[in-house]
């Protein structure tokens, strides 16, 4: 191990993230070549391994090193952390997401993303190395002032989960809750990923199209708040057939992704977008809203609707992928066709790759 140090920082370190994910993936590769820990401004769960820390306690650095730091949300205390360290800088922008979604819910939080998208411009004449994890999000750092955006999905690897056996209690589970099948969506329960649209559609399929189906809902909720009013609107949404699955083991989403009859997407933002493609991996169809990069990621591996489709237009398309086992049989097809593509392929040592150009 080389005695250059690149370190990552993060906000925050979460199970079920998909930065905090990626990080891991580009961290495996860093430590080959150089001395390397992730640091997080956020206080650290005790799970993760050892060299996953709190920001507090790195090192005073040197012109030599590198710190990779990945972009996501705004706090002004980074910002100065940053400008005021002697190492090269790289940015690792996953996007920001729009305050508008926040800011009558959480308006702090709201606030919060807004100087997120600021901090971007702020650091700009720092950074010796841009990096993007889609051509959705180099348009918005070059809107930035930025300038040879590098697009490269590092540490995404939508394949992570075709070796990982089946959770065969929980697959028991679901077929007794659900003996006629689910859909499926992926995701930390977030505003902007419009859980109340999913809602809708079941509630749609169940009635209008008379499909005795449930829903399955895999992923943490982040905000307490939200979480109030995603279960104010299940309650209206009487005999739903809802499981609020939270955060989930890499067995059980697997085998959430084999069993399930359709994977649905029905976020309004998307920087980048990996569930689709674990999905794909795992066998499933795909139909999901094309939001942000959402389009550029799923291609034409699954169903990507228009922005502007309501929740009534959405069903009807669940409804014929469920119903249509030729349909079902050519989205699987498709999925695999475009993770054939080189989707995620090597992306952690691609970005390492990029990163170790700078060091010499």
């Amino acid at each position: 191990m080389g005695t250059r140090c690149v370190h990552q920082v993060l906000v925050g370190a979460a199970r079920n993230d998909a930065i905090t994910a990626m990080a891991l993936e580009i961290q495996s590769e860093l430590t080959v070549s150089f001395t390397s820990n992730i640091y997080c401004h956020h206080p650290v769960d005790a799970s993760f391994p050892d060299y996953v820390r709190q920001l507090t306690e790195i090192d005073a650095g040197s012109p030599d090193d590198v710190l990779i730091y990945h972009l996501s949300f705004g706090i002004p205390e980074m910002t100065e952390l940053l400008l005021g360290r002697p190492e090269k800088l790289v940015i690792a922008y996953h996007n920001v997401t729009p305050a508008e979604y926040y800011a009558e819910l959480l308006p702090e939080f709201a606030d919060a993303l807004a100087y997120g998208k600021s901090e971007a411009s702020f650091l700009k004449n720092q950074v010796s190395l841009a990096i993007s994890d889609s051509e959705f999000n180099a348009e918005e750092l070059e809107s930035f002032g930025y300038q040879d955006v590098h697009v490269v999905a590092g540490g995404a690897n939508p394949q992570r989960l075709r070796e990982v056996a089946i959770d065969v209690n929980f697959m028991a589970d679901l077929e007794q809750h659900f003996p006629n099948g689910f859909i499926l969506f992926v995701s930390q329960v977030l505003p902007h990923k419009r859980v109340d649209h999913a809602l809708e559609i079941l509630q749609l399929l169940r009635t209008v199209h008379r499909l005795n189906i449930g829903l399955v809902i895999a992923g943490p909720i982040r905000q307490p708040a939200y979480e109030f009013a995603v279960q104010t609107l299940r309650d209206k949404l009487q005999d739903s057939h809802l499981l609020m699955a939270n955060a989930v083991t890499d067995e059980q989403l697997a085998t959430l992704y084999r069993a399930c009859l359709c994977y649905i997407g029905t976020s309004e933002h998307e920087g980048l977008s990996v569930p689709p493609l674990e999905a794909m991996a795992n066998g499933a169809p795909v139909v999901v809203l094309g939001a942000g990069a959402v389009p550029e990621t799923v291609k034409s591996g699954g169903i990507v609707l228009p922005i502007d489709t309501g929740v009534i237009e959405f069903a009807e398309v669940v409804a014929e992928v469920i119903t249509n086992s030729d349909l079902r049989s050519q989205l699987r097809r498709a999925g695999v066709a475009r993770l054939n593509e080189g989707f995620g392929e090597n992306s952690a040592q691609k970005f390492v790759e990029l990163v170790s150009g700078i060091t010499v």
